[in-house]
């Protein structure tokens, strides 16, 4: 007897793969976390400190390739969490030689493009014959170096700081302190320009006389003060920005998530790698304590709408409009809704053959009997019987359920159990179940044997090694019989009705293939609004 090429998977072998308990449950977001009936908090801890060169510093991530498929993309957040920091032990972004000029009794000193300066390198600065390098030098001789910058109504502010500082005088502490200088370095507390350096005498401001100066050369030390500080994404857009110079204490934590996801989602409908950078640029080379959560979230296959499938003892692939994502998704999240129909594979059917050749009967007019264990079938209501075979050629059959004593000579003296079934059965080729409908169901009280016999034509009936046979049967009670997903329990059914609004699915039928449903039960399954979700960046 022929194989079936190419033969589907079987429902009773696919529920066989599974004796599992499953009741479906709705997909569920963690909650914060509690201890000691108090709500956890999070500490915040400041971001790293982060060199930011005049290229700036990127942030890449890399999805990969397209994934073909695919509906949209969906970002966990993306935060940055910026901190101004003053990186107080650097000694600063070497400027080169600035511009010294004499003026008002002092030195003006010119800062480029309006950078902060974190210290002047000073060589040969000399008053009155006598060169300074350091604040020793300068109290021996009784003199201060003064440092002003511009005052917004014109001209030159009175002195901000001096080297040495003014002295505590009584109650009042010491004033025109935060700079130094030492080794020819006057370090500043990251002034803009332009700022004036002077030599005075003098004990207080109101006593200061300057004193001619002058300089060999100044070189300038910039401080790492960030300027028009701005990230951006792969796609070159804004994403955030601080305009201007960063004010100390600063701390920021923007949520960028809708411009980057717009920024994915145009590589992913472009069918291009999913990879790029968030870039953070500043005017100037700067430090800055920042940090960005990394681009990552879920590339969505959305399975729109309901589908509808009608299991009635054969597995039925998932209807879908177009191929799967390749891979296994890392979460299936569908609203689910079974209605049980009230018919049933009975237990006493027998699976399909495995792909080979098989063995058999030839069924024409003689009859041919399929005994039954005693208790098989017992109490149930019969409705189908469907026969394991192929007809080659058109073939008229006729099924009885005869009492089980009968044998295949004795079966025609025999009255059936309830009223035999018929079938038309076209020609066929391939090994598959020949379902013959029952006019009313039998309701079997005694052991019985499935008698079958061909009025035109042929049936090669398989068997291994009895006649292989399907038997529908009555049941309002599911008995927590399983719904199969592929080779995967989607749920046991212990009700008529169940409906489940987004519920978490197994993830393992939905890799790189069409899932197959099946059940010994008769039901109509619908699947709404179904998300298959394929983590990436993680």
């Amino acid at each position: 007897m022929k194989s079936a090429p190419g033969a589907a998977p079987d429902v009773l072998t696919l529920l066989a793969a599974t004796n599992q308990s499953v009741r479906l449950d709705t997909a569920t977001v963690a909650a914060p976390a509690f201890v000691a009936g108090l709500q956890a908090v999070a500490i915040r801890i400041a971001p790293p400190l982060v060199d930011v060169p005049a290229d700036g510093v990127e942030f890449p991530f890399d999805w990969g390739a397209d994934t073909p498929g695919t509906d949209r993309v969906e970002l966990a957040p993306v935060v940055i969490d910026m901190q101004a920091d003053s990186a107080s032990n650097f000694g600063g972004y070497l400027m080169g030689e600035l511009a010294a000029q004499p003026t008002d009794g002092g030195l003006s000193v010119s800062i480029p493009g309006g950078r902060h300066v974190r210290a002047l390198t000073l060589t040969d600065l000399t008053s009155e014959n006598i060169v300074f390098r350091n604040k020793q030098q300068l109290e021996a001789a009784g003199r201060r170096l003064t440092v002003s910058v511009r005052d917004p109504r014109g001209g030159w502010a009175a002195p901000t700081m001096s080297v040495p500082a003014v002295a505590r005088r009584g109650a009042i502490p010491p004033t025109l302190t935060g700079a130094s200088l030492a080794d020819g370095v006057l370090r500043l507390p990251d002034l803009t320009g332009p700022i004036r350096i002077a030599i005075v005498g003098g004990d207080t401001p109101e006593e200061f006389s300057p004193k001619a100066l002058t300089v060999g050369t100044v070189i300038g030390w910039a401080a790492p003060t960030p300027v028009d500080l701005t990230l951006t994404g792969p796609d070159g857009a804004t994403l955030w920005n601080f305009p201007g110079a960063l004010p100390d204490g600063t701390r920021q934590a923007p949520d960028v998530t809708v411009a980057v996801s717009a920024a994915v989602e145009a590589l992913r409908t472009a069918g291009k790698p999913i990879t790029g950078s968030l870039a953070l640029h500043s005017k100037f080379p700067c430090k800055v304590r920042f940090a960005v959560t990394s681009v990552q979230g879920d590339l969505i296959r959305e399975l729109a709408g309901t589908t509808t499938v009608e299991l009635a003892g054969e597995p039925v692939a998932l209807p879908l409009v177009r191929p799967l994502p390749p891979g296994r998704p890392g979460a299936a999240i569908a609203d689910v809704k079974v209605t049980y129909r009230g018919k049933r594979l009975a237990d006493i059917s027998d699976p399909l053959p495995p792909p080979g050749p098989h063995r058999g009967v030839v069924v024409r007019s003689d009859r041919v009997l399929r005994a039954l264990p005693p208790q098989a079938l017992r109490g149930e209501h019969v409705s189908r019987i469907g026969l394991v075979g192929y007809c080659p050629q058109p073939t008229a059959l006729l099924v009885r359920v005869v009492p089980a004593a009968a044998t295949a000579k004795s079966a025609a003296d025999l009255a059936p159990i309830g009223t035999p079934g018929t079938a038309m059965v076209d020609a066929a080729a391939a090994t598959g179940v020949i379902w013959v409908d029952l006019p009313e169901p039998i309701h079997v009280d005694q052991p019985v044997a499935i008698e079958v016999s061909a009025g035109t034509g042929t049936l090669f009936w398989v068997a291994d090694p009895d006649p292989l046979i399907r038997v529908v049967v009555l049941d309002p009670d599911p008995g927590r019989r399983p719904i199969v997903l592929g080779a995967v329990t989607l749920l046991t059914v212990d009700e008529p009705a169940i409906s489940v609004a987004r519920a978490s699915l197994p993830t393992a039928p939905f890799a790189d293939t069409t899932p197959l449903l099946a059940s010994a039960l008769f039901c109509t399954v619908e699947i709404s609004d179904g998300q298959l979700r394929y983590p990436r960046g993680a």
